[in-house]
């Protein structure tokens, strides 16, 4: 199934910094960090303000609808014109102990982008410029995947799915036809997302995203 993208698109006249979530079901936490409590999910291309951010940058604080949580930076992008102050995390709380894991517990799938190549720096000639790109998602795991998706953002802001019925422990899936279509000069970024919806579960959930920005010139006269 090919996958294309349009001509990238003028940028958006919104500068209000912002973050956009490009996993669906993210988690919004109290805290900063797996051990808050969730106050919300927020959707695949939910848009919320952002308002502060760890010394680090691993962790985004926004505000939705009037209330204030934590984001993981690694499953969201800033928009916007952001300067983003150093926000004091709250205290962590006080962990639960958990019972030991059994050994079945450690037999997971793990997908990655194994493969995001392409021209990263393209000049225009003569009007718009087709590039290919090769994309290919390897199970690193060491447990067979049901069916999930591979979401690929698009520099124009489109995004398309591509599902997969499964990968077995070490195999890849070539996701053929992408393309991108390019008609102005401009820094642009092509991103995808493994497992976007969060139907796997995965040994590693943090490995999921790559990106590739891709520099595009006027021709020299």
């Amino acid at each position: 199934m090919a996958a294309r993208g349009a001509v990238a698109a003028p940028a958006s006249n919104n500068t209000a910094c912002r973050v956009r979530v490009d996993v669906n079901a993210l988690n919004m936490r109290a805290g900063p960090g797996t051990t808050f409590p969730v106050l919300s999910q927020l959707s695949l291309a939910a848009e919320v303000p952002a308002v502060g951010r760890l010394s680090d940058g691993s962790w985004l604080e926004v505000n939705q609808g009037g209330t204030r949580g934590w984001v993981s930076a690694a499953y969201t992008a800033l928009l916007g014109n952001c300067n983003l102050s150093v926000t004091t995390p709250p205290a962590s709380p006080t962990p639960v102990a958990s019972p030991t894991p059994l050994q079945q517990a450690q037999q997971q799938p793990n997908l990655v982008v194994a493969t995001l190549n392409g021209a990263s720096s393209i000049t225009l000639a003569g009007g718009e410029v087709v590039s290919s790109y090769l994309l290919q998602v390897r199970n690193a795991g060491n447990a067979p995947t049901g069916a999930f998706n591979v979401t690929i953002f698009f520099p124009d802001g489109t995004a398309f799915d591509y599902v997969i019925n499964e990968l077995q422990p070490g195999a890849q899936s070539n996701i053929d036809g992408l393309t991108v279509t390019f008609g102005s000069p401009g820094t642009y970024r092509l991103e995808v997302f493994v497992d976007s919806s969060n139907n796997i579960a995965e040994s590693n959930e943090s490995d999921n995203g790559a990106f590739l920005d891709i520099v595009v010139s006027a021709a020299t006269p």
